[in-house]
């Protein structure tokens, strides 16, 4: 969108009443939306399959089936802890990247919507 934006712009500033131009806005904000409604399911997804998964911790016997990687004593307490400090949003995990999960999707999402050109389509 970071492309056809600035040029769908200047073809609804240059010539408003055009029928093409108001027909491009709309299929632009269209293909808007739906990157929208993806990041929204992507969100739900995330919800589900992560942050729901890493509350509920590892199921029983799972220490039987860890690749064990050093000999240090487990961090089960120190990662209880860490656990019951998140909220609901998901706040503390981090993504792929160090950055906080949620207010990143979120974030993304947002400004995935307001790339939207007609003002009546920005839900």
């Amino acid at each position: 969108t970071a492309n056809l934006r600035p040029f769908v712009l200047s073809k609804t500033e240059s010539d408003p009443e055009n029928q093409q131009v108001q027909e491009l806005a709309r299929i632009y904000d269209a293909c808007v939306h739906c990157i929208k409604l993806f990041r929204d399911s992507h969100i739900q997804i995330v919800t589900r399959y992560i942050l729901t998964q890493a509350k509920r911790g590892p199921p029983e016997g799972w220490e039987d089936y860890r690749v064990k990687v050093d000999d240090q004593p487990s961090t089960t307490a120190t990662t209880a802890t860490v656990k019951e400090k998140e909220d609901e949003e998901g706040a503390g995990m981090k993504g792929t990247g160090g950055s906080e999960l949620m207010p990143f999707l979120k974030g993304n999402r947002d400004e995935t919507n307001a790339a939207k050109i007609t003002a009546d389509v920005k839900k």
